[in-house]
């Protein structure tokens, strides 16, 4: 059954990952698909579940240690019973550029925050690494995302069609006053611009969808939108590129991401992971090396309704 959950995107500090060898790459996949939990005292933490595609390992990482479980019985006396629950969290680690993607949620059982998770995940990733002699891991923090109106104005002007494009609080002041909305008639193109100072300056927010196979690119107000975007509005766009992939590029202040994946903490099947590294191709502004959408098969191509998933922090 599809569950929708949401991963950060977190960058592994510590060590130069552009000094990290292909065979230590493949040394890290194996030694985390092999490494044993780890015990510590009654706590048991490590990697389940996983399973590799060329260079990206994704399974679970699991917590368990004794909780105690409360209940009644008729009479309402309260009882409680120690167990040794287990809980997951989905991963998936992209070894090649020392960035991993973690499940953000809330546990059902275990009294553990998303800290408590990372903290033991990074004791877990950093015997796996020391196995195969990669280095050390100091922290794991939020991936910036450092895109703004210049990278989507000219990502718009490069791309080969646009579908979507969404901007908070557009200021038509910055659109230029010799936009060329009509060539050779250019005596009309003030009329449109004077148009958008009057109302931009009413609207939170424009969110433009074109319709199938057509190209905002070709329309008047999805032309002059991409320019009315400043350094603090929020902005998607999602395109096809010059390799008729699809692309989304978005400013948010840390990577987040959506997926609705089969997943039963058991054991990460391929397609799930397929479907992981399907959606983190389109993502332009993430340097993630990973293969396009289209190279999976058809099967897979179900990513068309793309919704706003802006960090409001």
């Amino acid at each position: 059954m599809l569950e929708k959950i949401h991963c950060d995107l977190l960058d592994i500090f510590g060590l130069d990952w552009s000094q990290v060898t292909p065979e230590q790459v493949n040394c890290t996949i194996q030694a985390i698909h092999n490494l044993e939990l780890i015990r510590a005292s009654d706590e048991l933490y490590g990697f389940v579940g996983t399973v590799d595609i060329e260079d990206v390992i994704g399974g679970y990482f699991v917590v368990q240690f004794p909780t105690d479980l409360l209940s009644f019985s008729p009479d309402k006396t309260a009882l409680t019973e120690t167990t040794n629950p287990a809980e997951t969290t989905l991963f998936v680690l992209f070894p090649r550029v020392g960035r991993l993607l973690l499940q953000s949620r809330h546990f059902q059982i275990l009294p553990v925050t998303k800290d408590f998770v990372q903290d033991r995940l990074k004791e877990a990733l950093a015997q796996a690494l020391r196995i195969c002699g990669v280095g050390p891991v100091v922290s794991l923090l939020p991936t910036p995302i450092t895109v703004g109106r210049t990278e989507l104005v000219e990502a718009f002007d490069a791309s080969v069609r646009v579908t979507r494009l969404s901007v908070t609080d557009p200021d038509a002041t910055q659109i230029p006053e010799d936009f060329p909305y009509y060539n050779p008639e250019r005596d009309r193109n003030a009329i449109i611009r004077d148009s958008r100072l009057h109302d931009y300056p009413e609207l939170s927010k424009v969110d433009l969808t074109s319709k199938q196979q057509s190209d905002l690119r070709k329309t008047h107000l999805g032309s002059d939108l991409v320019h009315a975007t400043t350094d603090k509005s929020r902005f998607t766009m999602v395109y096809i590129d010059q390799h008729n992939n699809t692309k989304i590029l978005r400013r948010q202040r840390k990577a987040k991401f959506e997926f609705h994946v089969d997943i039963d903490g058991k054991k990460l099947s391929k397609e799930a992971l397929l479907q992981v590294l399907a959606i983190v191709s389109q993502e332009a502004s993430i340097d993630i090396p990973v293969r396009s959408p289209s190279d999976y098969g058809p099967q897979l191509g179900l990513f068309d309704d793309i919704e706003d998933e802006f960090d409001e922090e």
